[in-house]
């Protein structure tokens, strides 16, 4: 198992749906135990979509810090090629970028092998950004303020 997928980039505020991937990118099959990912903070509301398959995955959420756990049980090999998804609804609270770290867990071992980071950008609404852009002041403006009596 190589890397975690997630999508570029969701939209501040707004229920949206992030689609994660666990892919065997090796030419040999994986026994894989369990597959997982986590953010640290920055969500509310996570739940996972309902689909049919969805049967070994857990989603731990801790509403307070904003923080998302997924959690895959697998029984058998991860064959190569093959691609595990997940897919969750939530709504990000801040502009991100968020880290996403994956991990997974070979049969033969206790502790979760790390993958790569996976980013998820959460942008602001474009209102948001025109407000924002008008209210800031120049560095001469703010140079001229600062030498006035």
């Amino acid at each position: 198992v190589r890397r975690l997928e997630a999508a570029p980039r969701l939209p501040r505020g707004e229920t949206v749906r992030l689609h994660m991937y666990w892919r065997n990118e090796s030419g040999v099959a994986i026994a894989a135990r369990s597959l997982s990912a986590s953010a640290a903070a920055g969500f509310v509301q996570a739940r996972l979509v309902e689909r049919g398959g969805t049967g070994g995955v857990d989603l731990e959420v801790d509403e307070e810090k904003g923080s998302i756990e997924v959690g895959v049980e697998r029984e058998g090999d991860l064959a190569p090629g093959e691609v595990v998804a997940v897919e969750l609804e939530m709504t990000p609270l801040a502009p991100g970028p968020f880290t996403f770290t994956g991990r997974f867990q070979p049969a033969d071992r206790t502790m979760p092998v790390p993958l790569a980071i996976s980013l998820v950008q959460v942008v602001a609404p474009e209102s948001e950004l025109r407000l924002a852009t008008s209210l800031a002041r120049t560095d001469l403006e703010l140079a001229r303020d600062g030498l006035e009596l």
